[in-house]
């Protein structure tokens, strides 16, 4: 619509049908792209800089937890560090790349990279945001989703959460924004959903 800014228009966000729809019939790498959006809530370019070692595990519980650094590369929009906790979902999709496709890539190497996304070719350096963006379109296509792209994984785990939980603190520092407002714009609802949610509020 003419006149309209691009982020009051209507963004369109991943359910977790589609994403697993999409990680079932994307390569391990793909599919531990797609999952580190919804599941954890990434940016592109925070997975594209991300690091094997980034990936840690509590030594007291032994959780799970991926650390986002601000960094001169990986530029977080509040400028602050931040943690997710690693949900099982997602810590499959990283053992499955991790032991199978990046093994594979990374055989022979005398000095294996600390980048987690690598290219197809196993380039040590990793891979840049523009190429994920379109292996992650490329992806949707395949699995018959075409309206969805990269940021409609982030879009789609904020609305999850907020359907969930209803709890906006959590998904603001889920997804790094520095505030609420911002947080909100990820936050989508039908007008059945919203209707409901009235009803119940006097029910």
């Amino acid at each position: 619509m003419s006149g309209v800014k691009k982020d009051e228009r209507e963004m369109v966000f991943a359910t977790q049908d589609e994403t697993e729809k999409i990680i079932l019939l994307s390569s391990a790498r793909d599919a531990l792209v797609v999952g580190m959006a919804y599941y954890a809530g990434m940016r592109i370019g925070e997975i594209a800089n991300c690091k094997l070692s980034h990936w840690q595990v509590d030594k007291t519980t032994g959780a799970l937890s991926i650390l986002i650094p601000t960094t001169a590369v990986n530029r977080t929009k509040n400028q602050k560090d931040r943690r997710i906790p690693v949900l099982p979902r997602l810590e499959q999709l990283f053992h499955a790349y991790v032991k199978g496709e990046r093994s594979d890539r990374i055989r022979g190497m005398s000095k294996k990279p600390d980048a987690l996304i690598l290219t197809r070719k196993g380039t040590p350096t990793g891979v840049c945001c523009r190429v994920l963006q379109l292996n992650v379109f490329d992806a949707c296509k395949t699995a018959g989703f075409p309206h969805l792209h990269a940021h409609s994984f982030r879009h789609g785990l904020a609305t999850t959460l907020a359907r969930e939980t209803g709890n906006i603190k959590l998904i603001k520092e889920v997804l790094g924004h520095k505030s609420i407002s911002s947080t909100m714009k990820y936050i989508h609802m039908t007008q059945q959903e919203i209707a409901d949610n009235m009803q119940a509020a006097f029910d």
